[in-house]
């Protein structure tokens, strides 16, 4: 009789501690932190999980899209509009995919602008801003950005249809400067081995177009840096270059130097520098106002 108490209480004991044993096992599989499941929608090939490292799933092709708000009037003696920019992209690479214009009393759309790749460097994605001089305020969206230059869209307004008019000649201008005096764009962009080209543009025909160039090069010395200084042409010309149709003003050779740039005492060099010159090369007026822009 003792000995079958004895062996009842060893299988009571038994089941009991396999029971305790199941119940923490249980226990510590719930306190592993839950798998997060993949946005709706989402590839899971594109959901990078770690569970082994404790990473959160990250989802490499999501993407946030935002709103950027602006009102403007075209002229005095039009409405108030509202402009909706749509941003879409991650942080380094964001895209403006869509611009809509509203009135902003009544409500009414008046254009949707789709800007075709235009890549959002600087600080606002449009800026509003007569290129044209003719007293109505265009639309300027960035478009690219590369190591030495930047170019901006530019929508134009056009008063027979009271629309916003897509002008491709205007992105061709590189680190384009408005400069109301002259009623002109500038451009000035530095090239390879301390060449430099000024450019201006107007307005002409429903198209910008180079009017005037200045230009030096790198002779060809392949050892700049050794030497300190070379010889560089400078070359200027006018005319109608969408056309083809330019004569050559000027030529004439000059130094620079590698650590003080181009030499300008000479007496052919120095006029283009002077101040209320034609060319004026020195006037802040050729800095590009995207450059104060930049975003990153």
């Amino acid at each position: 009789m003792g000995k079958i108490k004895i062996t009842a209480g060893i299988i009571m004991l038994a089941i009991t501690t396999a029971f305790l044993f199941t119940m923490q096992a249980c226990t510590m599989t719930e306190s592993k932190p839950p798998t997060t499941d993949p946005p709706h929608g989402a590839d899971e090939a594109n959901i990078i999980q770690d569970s082994s490292y404790g990473i959160e799933p990250v989802n490499i092709l999501q993407e946030i899209v935002t709103e950027e708000m602006h009102e403007f009037r075209v002229n005095e003696s039009m409405p108030t509009f509202e402009c909706a920019a749509y941003i879409s992209g991650s942080e380094y690479n964001k895209q403006i995919t869509q611009i809509v214009i509203t009135d902003k009393s009544s409500g009414d759309l008046i254009q949707i602008i789709t800007p075709q790749d235009s890549e959002l460097y600087t600080k606002s994605a449009v800026y509003f801003i007569d290129v044209t001089f003719d007293g109505n305020i265009d639309i300027l969206i960035p478009f690219e950005r590369s190591a030495r230059s930047i170019t901006v869209n530019a929508y134009v307004w056009n008063e027979g249809t009271k629309k916003f008019v897509e002008s491709p000649s205007f992105r061709e201008i590189a680190n384009p400067a408005i400069d109301g005096g002259s009623e002109q764009i500038l451009s000035v962009c530095s090239m390879l081995m301390g060449s430099m080209s000024y450019s201006m543009y107007s307005y002409t025909d429903d198209r910008f177009v180079r009017t005037n160039a200045f230009d030096w090069h790198n002779s060809g010395d392949p050892h700049f840096l050794e030497n300190e200084a070379i010889t560089v042409r400078c070359e200027e010309h006018s005319g109608d270059f969408n056309l083809g149709n330019v004569t050559n003003v000027n030529e004439f050779y000059t130094t620079m130097h590698v650590y003080d740039g181009l030499d300008k005492s000479g007496a052919q060099i120095k006029p283009y520098f002077e101040a209320g010159s034609f060319w004026d090369l020195d006037n802040p007026k050729w800095a590009c106002l995207f450059f104060s822009e930049l975003a990153w």
